[in-house]
């Protein structure tokens, strides 16, 4: 089942705009920046890396049922495979 998830307009238009790649993935941090730019940002904390995709740290609560129900997913896999209940 989804779920639906309230965004406020300033969410909506955030993501809108992150949505907006580089053909290699790389959200745009503008035209002057450098993989340098990238790497510090990662290093800040200002960007983070989640499942192979670069995000705006600021958007780690949109992420955080998405990340629960996969926990749990692999939790539930690891368990069967050992042979225990959950």
């Amino acid at each position: 089942m989804v779920t639906v998830h309230q965004l406020s307009r300033q969410d909506a238009r955030r993501i809108a705009v992150r949505a907006q790649c580089r053909p290699d993935g790389v959200a745009r941090l503008g035209n002057a920046s450098s993989p340098g730019d990238l790497r510090a940002a990662l290093d800040n904390r200002d960007l983070i890396e989640l499942r192979g995709m670069i995000h705006p740290a600021e958007d780690l609560a949109l992420h955080r049922a998405d990340m629960a129900a996969a926990i749990d997913k692999e939790i539930s896999k690891l368990a069967a495979w050992l042979g225990l209940r959950r």
